[in-house]
């Protein structure tokens, strides 16, 4: 599903305009302006760099073609405003939309790894997805491996840079030159595909080149990248603190908005099930995600299931991902005080995880953890969707949470290497290699079903004990009914 699409649905859906408006329009005035969630956004009150973020938010999402400096300016306010009123939220853009925006930008940003690099040796300075990147052996060239973005970078002589720039092919929809005594562009487009060539001059007289081609189908990545380019450095265009602070406190009111309409329309909680009952007879592990009986878990081991139970409560399949192999489950009755919450920040090679689960329920038939780390950050043929992590997993514990040393999300189990079929192509037995989906991943699937992550606050490194205490309070166990049963 296109970014923008995703994003107005989840405005549809799951934001009454009307209603938040009312329960956040009585929030008191606080300390920071941003935390006033019904207050009009102002964006005055950001600092450069928190516009130049949102900025890149309305080029993913909405049809903001201008630059990417933190001026804003009419132009840019009057793309926010367009982009949420087809969001059925017309009028002044309050902060909560706004934090909600930065929020998807900052999701997308971790996914595919955008960061600010710049070329020392040739002074510019621009947005590359680094997630899965794929360099040319000549070193000038490299392409995205997750959409069409291609890039050619280099230095030459003003007269091939003069021919670099003359082309004009036969079947070129539309061509716009720029010339000055330092700056070079031209922007082409085509039937299928789209073209900007940014030079500028160098101190030794020679011209620094960047080229930028995408289909049109990934032209908001390519306007992204198009616009970031620039003389000199450019600071990191990420989520500040401030922002992620707002961020989390439009999460809280979202939470509690929720737990009202449920307290609102439950008539009464079924009694807990046998939950030892429930361990011996799981065939795969999920994590709730919310208080409200949603459960993640890995689409795959929920293959033939006539029926679903989750630690006992009947379970039904409300949203599925093959692509990234992930499933949503909802359990009416199932209340989880404490759900799993996200880590800020991707997972880190090397770093230390830990594993929970309910493994070989008819053998051990509780819950277990491992211990392991991160060895790889791409997972089976270079994906950059999965991780590769060595805390070893058995049968059943696929869909489990994979956490960092705080307890924090960092992954989903997803697949055990079949020890016995590579040993024997290669004539070696691999150790503990195992893969889970990526926290990034799994937190746009949620937001994608209407489920907002929860992002863990900054926390101190658990001890082990203490580690196993808090995985159980969210880590469950999933059974299955067989279709032919």
């Amino acid at each position: 599903m296109p970014i923008a699409n995703r994003l107005a649905r989840f405005f549809r859906q799951f934001l009454c305009c009307a209603c938040l408006c009312l329960v956040w329009a009585g929030t008191a005035a606080a300390a920071d302006k941003l935390l006033d969630l019904g207050a009009p956004f102002q964006p005055g009150e950001l600092t450069s760099n928190e516009r130049t973020f949102l900025q890149a938010g309305l080029i993913l999402y909405a049809d903001y073609d201008g630059p990417l400096n933190g001026d804003w300016n009419r132009e840019t306010q009057a793309a926010m405003e367009r982009f949420f009123a087809t969001s059925n939220l017309p009028g002044p853009v309050p902060n909560w939309a706004a934090l909600l925006m930065a929020f998807d930008t900052d999701s997308v940003f971790q996914v595919r790894r955008w960061k600010s690099h710049h070329l020392d040796h040739m002074g510019i300075s621009l947005l590359i997805p680094f997630a899965n990147l794929e360099v040319a052996e000549n070193n000038v060239s490299f392409k995205d491996l997750d959409s069409s973005l291609e890039y050619e970078i280099f230095r030459n002589s003003k007269a091939r840079m003069d021919k670099y720039h003359s082309r004009d092919p036969a079947d070129v929809a539309s061509i716009e030159k720029q010339r000055d005594e330092a700056v070079w562009t031209t922007t082409a487009s085509y039937e299928d595909r789209l073209v900007y060539i940014y030079s500028q001059r160098l101190d030794d007289g020679r011209w620094a080149t960047v080229g930028i081609y995408a289909s049109r189908d990934d032209a908001r990545d390519f306007a992204l990248v198009k616009a970031s380019i620039m003389r000199g450095y450019r600071e990191p265009v990420t989520a500040s603190d401030r922002l992620n602070k707002g961020i989390d406190h439009v999460v809280l009111k979202l939470d509690r908005l929720a737990r009202a309409q449920e307290a609102a329309a439950e008539e009464g909680i079924p009694a807990e099930p046998n939950a030892d009952e429930a361990a011996r007879n799981a065939v795969a592990t999920g994590f709730a995600v919310s208080s409200q009986g949603h459960v993640l878990t890995s689409l795959h081991a929920l293959e033939g299931c006539a029926g679903l139970k989750v630690s006992g409560h009947p379970a039904s399949l409300t949203a599925r991902d093959p692509e990234f192999d992930l499933a949503l489950l909802e359990v009416p009755g199932l209340t989880v005080e404490n759900p799993a919450a996200f880590a800020r920040a991707p997972a880190a090679l090397n770093m230390d995880v830990t594993v929970a689960g309910y493994p070989l329920s008819g053998i051990l038939g509780g819950f277990n953890v491992t211990r392991g780390a991160v060895t790889s950050l791409k997972g089976l043929a270079g994906t950059g969707v999965t991780v590769q992590i060595s805390a070893p997993v058995q049968q059943g514990m696929t869909g489990g949470p994979v956490v960092n040393h705080q307890g924090e999300i960092i992954g989903v189990v997803a697949a055990k290497l079949d020890a016995k079929k590579v040993a024997e192509i290669i004539g070696d037995v691999p150790q503990n290699v195992n893969f889970a989906v990526s926290g990034e991943i799994a937190q746009l699937f949620l937001f994608q079903n209407g489920i907002t992550p929860s992002r863990a606050p900054e926390q101190a490194v658990m001890v082990p004990e203490r580690m196993a205490d808090h995985l159980s309070g969210f880590t469950l166990a999933i059974a299955c009914k067989d279709a032919g049963n």
